[in-house]
């Protein structure tokens, strides 16, 4: 069953049995230097809106966001909707519904941002206290939609937004929990290839060190590989990666053989290289995926599910005609998680509107149902 705009719920409530936090039994005194160095990691690599003073360059880039948002196509539907988690402790998730309705199909993505999002009575800021908490807040929240008759067709990661994945490993691999297709947009890896990418020794083994101590060490890499194995629906996985990407490069990057194990577990797999130029490289790992083109520079290592395209047509065009506009669902649902610096304003300008309109670029005999209407 499929869930028009017009009756998505403005607020979901679902209850959370399995335990957010589970740490060792220290002493107090450890326990609260282990606190402490556990905000501080998160506030720093995870979390940087958090604590950190936003520069001018974030404030323009925010204003700039919100603006166009107020200014979306009238044909993209926007709703906000609240999901109560109730289970050790209440949590509240705000999440973005946008909706782009065509002729034939209706394309919805609903944003996952890491930010504005509350726990408790009393509405205090959220406060994920290791990376198993963070990971599991929008598997939850998935899990919430699912039980709210709500299909999600395809799950999009980006960036720190891969953390979903290493989530995986508290869950029931039996449960259909993964939608049918996953793409993973510039995600995070493995936290120890991240600070072997980002610092030079002996501070990545510092690093290193202190993500284990304080339960902030996540490997989505391995943990998509184990539930796959186990699971017995197999998704289609769709890995886009640049070559000089500031974080996910290098030594940061997925192992060459990722696709290989994910095609061994039974997904089919499509794996691929992007050079978006004339862009300077620190600024490829956060470019929109309408910026990533197929040119000369590309590498496409593996594509079971046809996202070929011919030149400079963008990824976004592919992943909206093979993927959200394919099949006969009057409806395909994304559930878009965004990065660690994506408020939900700017996660609609770079990532949500550049898909919907490769959605309405893929179907352009489409009418919207707002215009027909």
């Amino acid at each position: 069953m499929s869930v028009s705009l017009d009756a998505f719920p403005d607020s979901i409530t679902y209850h959370d049995a399995a335990p957010h936090n589970v740490r060792g039994n220290w002493h107090w005194i450890v326990a609260l230097f282990l606190q402490k160095l556990s905000e501080w990691l998160r506030n720093t690599f995870y979390l940087p809106l958090y604590t950190r003073q936003l520069s001018p360059i974030e404030v323009s880039a925010e204003a700039i966001a919100k603006e166009q948002v107020e200014r979306l196509p009238f044909n993209i539907r926007v709703q906000e909707c609240r999901v109560r988690i109730e289970g050790e402790k209440i949590q509240t998730f705000n999440l973005r519904v946008l909706e782009l309705p065509l002729a034939e199909k209706r394309v919805r993505i609903v944003l996952f941002s890491f930010y504005g999002h509350t726990e408790g009575e009393d509405d205090k800021r959220w406060e994920p206290a290791t990376i198993r908490e963070l990971s599991r807040a929008p598997l939850n929240v998935l899990k919430a939609l699912q039980a709210k008759d709500i299909r999600v067709d395809s799950l999009m990661t980006v960036s720190l937004g891969n953390v979903v994945l290493d989530g995986l490993r508290h869950e029931d691999p039996e449960q259909k929990l993964l939608p049918p297709n996953l793409i993973i947009n510039r995600g995070l890896t493995f936290t120890r290839k991240t600070a072997d990418q980002l610092f030079p020794f002996p501070l990545n083994y510092l690093l290193r060190g202190l993500t284990y101590v304080t339960e902030w060490g996540a490997n989505p890499e391995q943990a998509l590989v184990d539930f796959v194995q186990l699971s017995p629906t197999k998704p289609q996985v769709v890995i886009v990666e640049t070559p000089y990407d500031h974080y996910f490069s290098g030594k940061g990057a997925f192992a060459p053989d990722f696709h290989t194990k994910l095609r061994d577990a039974g997904a089919s797999v499509f794996r691929g290289s992007f050079c978006p130029s004339p862009f300077h490289a620190r600024a490829h790992h956060a470019l929109s995926l309408d910026h990533l083109v197929r040119n000369c520079e590309t590498k496409v290592i593996v594509d079971e599910i046809g996202l070929e395209t011919s030149s400079q047509v963008p990824i976004s065009d592919a992943l909206a005609r093979e993927i959200f506009l394919k099949g006969d669902k009057d409806v395909h649902t994304c559930f878009l998680v965004c990065g660690s610096t994506t408020t939900p304003d700017i996660g609609t300008m770079l990532e949500a509107d550049p898909l919907l309109s490769a959605c309405q670029r893929e179907a352009p005999l489409s009418f919207s149902l707002e215009l027909v209407s």
